[in-house]
């Protein structure tokens, strides 16, 4: 094993590792498919996702129905849920911009040249689903400033097993021929 210690890219390049898609799917010689980020034992919307996870395997419910009315507020608690979670992860941004920001990209839209945004590395929809407190869902440990083309080649699922270092080994789905 190595004893050097890590070090977070600072360069578009040095992502490069972890960008994956066919060659095809270039954008100014970059790959546009996902950096779903690095997994940090310390970032709590991760723990709270996995706990949830863990939480549901265990508690197989049956599907509760909701009436319009009852999904019409879920809808709106999530609408709630993300306008909160942005709000509070643009004020860490401003708080903390050498850490979440060391090199002062320009933040932008997506489409804009060379313009950055602020990702969350567990998505905010995901994090709606295991019911993370908003908190957590923004917090400096969950937020990475990326390319505006990473970002939103990303979209909002994920597996876990996508990130950088994750520690556990995938499983594979066997086939079966039934």
């Amino acid at each position: 094993m190595s004893n050097r210690r890590y070090r977070a890219p600072t360069k578009l390049r040095e992502y490069e590792p972890a960008l994956r898609g066919p060659p095809q799917n270039r954008f100014n010689g970059h790959r546009t498919t996902a950096f779903y980020g690095r997994y940090d034992p310390e970032n709590p919307a991760l723990i709270a996702v996995l706990a949830g996870m863990a939480e549901a395997k265990k508690a197989k419910r049956r599907a509760k129905y909701l009436d319009s009315e009852a999904q019409q507020r879920l809808y709106e608690g999530e609408l709630r849920y993300g306008a909160t979670v942005r709000r509070l992860s643009r004020a860490n941004l401003r708080r903390f911009p050498e850490i979440l920001n060391p090199q002062g990209h320009k933040l932008g839209r997506s489409g804009e040249a060379d313009a950055h945004q602020l990702d969350h590395i567990v998505p905010v929809s995901l994090c709606w689903a295991y019911r993370v407190a908003e908190e957590s869902a923004s917090s400096i440990r969950n937020l990475q400033v990326v390319p505006w083309f990473v970002n939103t080649s990303r979209g909002d699922g994920m597996l876990l097993e996508w990130m950088v270092g994750w520690p556990y080994p995938v499983k594979k789905k066997r086939a079966s021929f039934r």
